[in-house]
C-alpha cells in the first residue's frame, strides 16, 4: 500500500521515522528519506506532537549539539 500525498496535506509523523532519518539508521533510512521526500515535493506539511517535539531534542540537547537543536527548532 503507497500513500498518495497531495499538495498541501497534513502528515503527522510520530518520533521514531524522524530518528531513524537523523541517524541514518541502516534498516529504515532509505524508506524514510524516500518519504520525507515526497512529502517536500508535492509541499505537504509535516507536524509532531509536542511529546515527539520534546523526545526529538532531548538527546542533542543532553550532548550538546546546538547545530542539530537549531536544525529541529
Amino acid at each position: 500500500m503507497e500513500l498518495i500525498l497531495k499538495r498541501n496535506d497534513v502528515v503527522l509523523i510520530d518520533t521514531a521515522p524522524l530518528i531513524y532519518y537523523w541517524e541514518e539508521n541502516p534498516r529504515y533510512f532509505k524508506q524514510v528519506s524516500s518519504f520525507l521526500d515526497n512529502i517536500y515535493n508535492v509541499n505537504a506539511q509535516i507536524v509532531v506532537s509536542l511529546v515527539s517535539y520534546i523526545e526529538i531534542l532531548t538527546y542533542p540537547i543532553k550532548k550538546g549539539d546546538n547545530k542539530l537543536v537549531l536544525c529541529i527548532r
